[in-house]
């Protein structure tokens, strides 16, 4: 970039921060691609949004780590393309994932369930990949979307490609790669509750068909839609290298600085979510007043190194490693409600009357965990012919190390010191305890650490002229995990464990294209894998000697059809049934109080998914889906907490011609069904009251644009409405989804 454009570029920025944002500065991104853009990319492996029409994705990276027609794939995938993420206006992962409607999402920290597989206390969900590497599942934060091209939603387990665990699915975000055209996308935006964004998106070819590089910054500064404060700032360059006409290198480097709040609300009191009762009065509540105050802080620091080198030995046959270092490092110093129990234990008078005056439980914690991984994986990828197969074969080994050092203090639920007294809450809520005021007892200092290696062979074969595809994976795994604790004598010190697990995971799957011309598909795929529950222990029959639980362990079968109508039309119609065995869950001992865990029988999750993506003409895309969950629990029989039954998500895009031409309006909709809460059972084990389970989840988006070509710079207006209706939505017994919230977003292109 030369002293002109760098200056040019400052000024705008500086012009754009008086003006609001919002990802549909992604949007001002997208322009059509030339050849000369994809230069840095192999095809064997990379999928671009060159063959993009509208959402419409044909070919999918996720599924096969190649560059795979989605058509060809044995799964349910879904594609969120550079498009898609621009128009709803991205700010995180749930922004993207609940268009998904097997997707549920329960707080800010990228925490899903998918398939009714996943959420908190039911572990299994893969829903946190970059660029086809897990990442750290613990403790708080969103990972960034600045850097994010498309988002794919692999569903079901997939455990050849990706090692363990996934067993509702794969949430994979794809980074932004440099390209070989210059540009520059800038973008601000402000939200009604004065959240500014700044972003800017610089690609620039230093070596023209041999070097690029490219650079993704945001900054934001503001106050939630719970009016707490909030900051983040990203930082992500990255290279591309075309080392020679065969061989490729591609590095990416992103570091993330968030700082939030919890979004905590009033935990629900005796089955009513309106009303609690004060001396025998019923009071009604402010459910739009959050248990927090500005001084609870959460910080969270991210950096995330990742690198892809590929290299043609020949025609057909390839070299691929790719690596991942992440650092994470969480600070958390809040008060917090207790609520598993708002209301303790009123099995005595003295109890009533004790937490008649106390109110609802909080304590104040600091809370930090710092980790540290390492990932690599090392592939041989060859496309050859057999007897008239055609065969994609990948043939690799993965090695993983990861260290996770926790520090939690904080005081007890029981100190009236730490409780939110009645009053307070009707006209106020106080500030949080500090821990200066009252004695903070340590309840976890550990260190936690996990290496796995595995091998692994998965093929995809093309017979009878294209017609046929089968895909075979097999995987050997290894896992190692250690526990170390670090508290003083008399405590949970006798958790620790050095324990070693290996499994065979496998996946098979089959293809059959009913037409030449693959319009109609029929697809069926079974897969077993496996994940550790090092990190559980069974506390059931005697919490002083405590057991690990064995692994938990997951098949599935699927089949489906599609149906492909050129650029016009996808659809996806499929039945799938899954079983996870040895599955840990949370309850409340009734006689103690105390939290435990135990094993139950298993999950049994089947259910049916539509998906559909279509373009009845050129100026109007819809995209969306329907699912049925019945996710049981077997050692009960009762519906598995949140899981809703049904479940619907759409997106509907309008861009007229014409006159009209440069506007653009749209709808989205989000619907979960009635589920029952995490809670529940815990809640009622320990209080005279019946539980509480959530209503069904609306979420009603809208936005319109306009788009205008000044001289060679292209600028785009939007504003976008969240929660157009202004709904309380239940997320959990203690948080919700509201407030209407509108963004307004200036963007350019050059």
């Amino acid at each position: 970039m030369n002293l002109h454009s760098f200056r040019h570029s400052v000024f705008l920025a500086a012009a754009a921060a008086l003006l609001p944002s919002d990802s549909a500065a992604q949007g001002a991104a997208q322009s059509a691609r030339s050849g000369d853009e994809d230069v840095f990319i192999m095809d064997a492996f990379d999928v671009t949004s060159s063959s993009d029409v509208g959402y419409l994705s044909q070919n999918a990276e996720s599924a096969t780590r190649l560059n795979v027609p989605i058509s060809d794939i044995a799964q349910n995938i879904v594609v969120f393309n550079e498009e898609f993420l621009a128009d709803i206006m991205a700010e995180n992962i749930e922004d993207v994932a609940m268009y998904d409607p097997t997707v549920t999402a329960f707080n800010e920290n990228d925490n899903f369930a998918m398939r009714g597989m996943g959420a908190g206390s039911a572990p299994g969900v893969g829903s946190n990949y970059f660029n086809g590497f897990e990442q750290t599942a613990a403790g708080i934060g969103s990972q960034t979307l600045v850097n994010t091209a498309r988002v794919e939603v692999l569903k079901g387990p997939n455990a050849v490609l990706y090692g363990t665990g996934a067993f509702g699915g794969t949430i994979n975000r794809v980074s932004k790669k440099p390209t070989g055209k210059k540009f520059t996308n800038l973008s601000a935006s402000v939200d009604s509750f004065g959240y500014y964004q700044i972003k800017i998106d610089d690609n620039v070819p230093l070596v023209p068909r041999k070097y690029a590089y490219r650079v993704n910054v945001m900054w934001a500064e503001g106050r939630t839609w719970w009016d707490m404060p909030r900051s983040d700032f990203v930082i992500a360059p990255g290279i591309s290298w075309n080392v020679t006409k065969k061989t490729t290198l591609a590095v990416d480097y992103t570091y993330q600085l968030q700082k939030n709040t919890a979004n905590w609300t009033f935990p629900i009191a005796n089955a009513d979510p309106e009303h609690i009762m004060i001396d025998g009065t019923l009071v009604k509540l402010n459910r739009r007043l959050y248990l927090g105050q500005d001084d609870d802080q959460r910080k969270v620091i991210r950096n995330v190194v990742y690198s892809d080198f590929k290299h043609e030995f020949a025609r057909g046959f390839f070299l691929r490693g790719m690596f991942n270092a992440e650092f994470k490092k969480q600070e958390n110093a809040e008060a917090m409600i207790d609520a598993a129990a708002p209301f303790g234990d009123r099995t005595t008078p003295a109890r009533n009357a004790y937490l008649d005056t106390l109110g609802v439980r909080r304590y104040y914690r600091t809370y930090d965990v710092d980790t540290s991984a390492y990932r690599g994986r090392l592939e041989l990828v060859a496309k050859f012919s057999t007897l008239g197969a055609g065969h994609q074969m990948i043939f690799g080994g993965s090695l993983r190390s990861e260290k996770l050092d926790t520090l939690l203090l904080r005081t007890t639920t029981s100190s009236s010191a730490t409780g939110f007294p009645y009053a307070d809450i009707i006209t106020h809520v106080p500030g949080p305890t500090l821990p200066g005021q009252v004695s903070l007892n340590q309840n976890r200092d550990a260190r936690e650490e996990l290496t796995s290696r595995s091998v692994y062979v998965n093929d995809l074969i093309s017979m009878v002229p294209d017609r046929l595809i089968m895909q075979a994976g097999v995987r050997h795994i290894t896992v190692n995990e250690k526990r170390i604790d670090r508290l003083p004598a008399n405590t949970d010190a006798d958790h620790n464990y050095d324990e070693e697990q290996e499994k065979v995971t496998y996946s098979l799957g089959a293809v059959w294209h009913l037409t030449k011309n693959k319009a109609w598909t029929l697809y069926a795929n079974h897969c077993f894998t496996f994940q550790s529950n090092f990190g559980e222990m069974d506390y059931a029959d005697d919490a002083d000697n405590a057991s690990l639980l064995p692994p938990m362990t997951a098949r599935q079968s699927e089949g489906g059809v599609k149906y492909v109508y050129r650029d016009k039309l996808s659809l996806l119609v499929c039945y799938y049934d899954i079983l996870q065995k040895n599955t840990p869950e949370a309850y409340v001992d009734p006689v103690t109080g105390g939290n435990r865990k135990r094993v139950i029988a298993g999950l049994h999750s089947s259910g049916v998914e539509v998906n559909f993506n279509c373009r009845p003409f050129r100026e109007w895309s819809l995209f969306g889906g329907y699912a049925y969950t019945d996710c049981i629990n077997e050692s009960t029989g009762a519906r598995h907490y949140r899981t809703p039954r049904h479940a619907v998500s759409l997106f509907s895009n309008y861009k007229p011609g014409g006159p009209l031409s440069g506007i653009s309006v749209n709808l989205g909709v989000i619907w979960r069904g009635d589920s029952d809460a995490l809670f529940s059972e815990a809640a009622a084990a320990v209080r005279d009251e019946p539980a509480w389970d959530p209503p069904d989840f609306l979420q009603i988006d809208a936005g319109a644009s306009y788009a205008l070509k000044i001289g060679k710079m292209r600028w785009t207006a939007a504003v976008k409405v969240r929660n157009a209706a202004d709904r309380l939505n239940y997320i959990t017994t203690a948080n919700i989804h509201a407030r209407l919230t509108w963004t307004f977003s200036l963007a350019t292109r050059f």
